[in-house]
C-alpha cells in the first residue's frame, strides 16, 4: 500500500492537485513505510505538498525527519531531491540563509541525480522536462519492501 499511496500522491501533485486527500495519502503511507528510502520519499513528497499549500507548520519536523533519514540512507540521488525540496520551500518562505544552505547541499550531489543535474544543465529527455515543470521534486517508489507471508494458490 505504501508504494501505491506515495505514487498516487506524487502523480496528483504532478497533475496540479494538492488538496487534503494528497496529504492523507502521504500520512497513511507513513504507517507502512519500512525502509529509510521509502520514508525519505514520503518526506520529499510532503515537502512538495507543503510548498504548494504554503503550509509551513510541519516544515521543521519534516526537515529534521529528513535529515535523520539521510544519515541512514546510502542513496545520494534521494538525498539530493530532499535537499532541493527543502531549499525550494525555504526560498518560498523567504528564509534565504536556510535556502542557500540546502541549495548547496543539493548541488553538491548533482552528479548523483539526473533530475538535479537537469535542473542545472537543462533537461535532455521528455521525462526530465516533465519533472522540472514544478519548483520541487516528487519521488516515485517501485519496490515492495515487506514480505508477503502467504499467497494462496488457485
Amino acid at each position: 500500500n505504501n508504494v501505491l499511496w506515495v505514487n498516487k500522491a506524487s502523480m496528483l501533485l504532478m497533475q496540479g492537485i494538492h488538496n487534503n486527500y494528497v496529504w492523507e495519502l502521504l500520512c497513511k503511507s507513513d504507517y507502512t513505510a519500512v525502509t529509510s528510502y521509502d520514508k525519505l520519499a514520503i518526506v520529499i513528497v510532503k515537502l512538495a505538498w507543503c510548498y504548494e499549500n504554503k503550509e509551513y507548520n510541519n516544515l521543521a519536523v519534516l526537515v529534521h525527519e529528513g535529515e535523520e533519514l539521510v544519515k541512514q540512507e546510502p542513496d545520494y540521488h534521494i538525498h539530493a531531491l530532499f535537499y532541493y525540496n527543502v531549499y525550494a520551500i525555504y526560498k518560498l518562505k523567504g528564509n534565504n540563509a536556510e535556502a542557500n544552505t540546502y541549495y548547496e547541499k543539493s548541488m553538491s550531489l548533482k552528479e548523483h541525480s539526473r533530475y538535479i543535474k537537469a535542473r542545472v544543465d537543462g533537461p535532455k529527455t521528455k521525462e526530465e522536462k516533465e519533472r522540472l515543470k514544478n519548483p520541487w521534486f516528487i519521488c516515485y517508489l517501485s519496490f515492495w519492501n515487506h514480505d508477503v507471508e502467504y499467497i494462496p494458490e488457485d
